[in-house]
């Protein structure tokens, strides 16, 4: 599934645009979506122990995003053609379930986010 949701993103990269080559678009734009949705995971986390005890600080999210982007830009740079290789066959039904696909994990994605995010309260 990872490299089948980077490879749509490569896709989506090469329609968007002329500025950079489609491989650096399609890095970038998923290691942004991996590190919203680990930040949304801290938050959330944050959210539940917070009713339990102390809580999780959601600073810790940071951290957890920018290991997790070098990693997958390692991983994704070395692994780029393969990965392309792979899916560059796919039939018209393939290629439609995987726009689907992509527009489902990038909603969710945008959605879970403001679902978590801490409500302040103003009356204070």
């Amino acid at each position: 599934m990872f490299d089948y949701l980077y490879y749509r993103f490569y896709l989506l990269g090469k329609l968007v645009g002329n500025q950079d080559e489609p491989k650096s678009k399609a890095m970038y734009m998923f290691m942004v979506f991996q590190a919203w949705n680990i930040l949304t995971l801290v938050i959330f986390f944050e959210r539940i122990t917070k009713f339990i005890k102390s809580g999780i600080n959601p600073v810790y999210g940071i951290p957890a995003s920018a290991i997790v982007i070098f990693l997958n830009f390692l991983l994704l740079y070395r692994r780029h053609y393969k990965i392309a290789k792979k899916f560059e066959l796919e039939s018209n039904q393939q290629k439609k379930r995987g726009f689907i696909l992509l527009a489902a994990y990038i909603m969710i994605s945008i959605i879970s986010f403001f679902l978590v995010l801490p409500t302040r309260n103003i009356s204070g």
